[in-house]
């Protein structure tokens, strides 16, 4: 027979709705009691990161008596053994509601969980650190980082620094792209960026003979055939870089009267 044993670790469901809590199964017949499934979600569920099967060592701690936490990342129920259920952040961290000795229900990291029953509380000034920079990896071994560079754990306390770090010897920095010379390179030298084709100082030059020719009385189709740009983008730089359409300010009108010698503008 399928046999209930806890919660999904998904939280596809609202945990505490009536007759929604207990949805993971044992699938008897697929003879292997490591896989599991969501009569819910349908999501195929295990013991987190360990194939073996095995949970782990269980430990207590302090403010949650009712609790326990294995060094795999699970959190049970000492009464009857029940799982609970873990919800991942924003971040993709898991956590867990659990119900304190005072009576209050608290959410809790369940790294932090790991770290405290295991290891020691938070010292002062730290952290949780993944030490693979994966969020739902709550494996934790006696060690420090020497087991967690063994693969033998992932949790270790850590200031944030250290954290930083982490994240950057995980993620290393993308490559570079390397830019194309302009079109008119052999001209200006320039480097064309963000996939373009000419450097900025050709845009520039660009949107000033485009808004010339414009204001010449040419047509915008007319203008960009004879650049060798499309008409729509043409029109943007010319307004950008050349000021066309921008309406001269008064003391501009002024000047240009003066010029022409036609006295003040009106």
């Amino acid at each position: 027979m399928t046999r209930t044993i806890g919660p999904c670790l998904t939280g596809c469901v609202e945990y505490g709705t009536p007759g929604t809590q207990e949805t993971i199964r044992i699938d008897p017949p697929t003879g292997d009691t490591r896989r599991w499934y969501c009569t819910v979600c349908g999501w195929e569920h295990g013991w987190w990161n360990n194939p073996d099967g095995n949970p782990g060592e269980w430990k207590t701690w302090d403010g949650f008596s009712k609790y326990e936490v294995s060094n795999q990342g699970l959190i049970r129920r000492r009464s009857d053994g029940f799982l609970m259920a873990l919800f991942p952040d924003k971040d993709r961290y898991l956590r867990v509601t659990l119900t304190g000795d005072d009576g209050k229900k608290s959410n809790l990291s369940v790294a932090r969980c790991v770290l405290t029953a295991h290891d020691r509380p938070c010292p002062p000034g730290m952290e949780s650190r993944h030490w693979n920079d994966d969020p739902q990896d709550n494996r934790w071994a006696p060690g420090g980082e020497d087991a967690c560079r063994a693969g033998l754990g992932n949790l270790v306390w850590g200031t944030k620094e250290e954290n930083l770090a982490d994240r950057t010897r995980n993620r290393p920095p993308r490559p570079q792209s390397v830019a194309a010379p302009c079109v008119n390179h052999e001209r200006c030298g320039g480097y064309a960026g963000k996939g373009g084709r000419r450097c900025h100082a050709c845009v520039v030059q660009l949107g000033k003979d485009g808004a010339e020719l414009l204001w010449s009385g040419m047509r915008l189709a007319d203008a960009a055939e004879q650049l060798d740009y499309p008409a729509i983008h043409l029109h943007t730089l010319a307004v950008k870089y050349g000021g066309y359409g921008q309406r001269p300010s008064r003391w501009s009108q002024r000047v240009i009267s003066i010029l022409r010698g036609s006295g003040d503008a009106p």
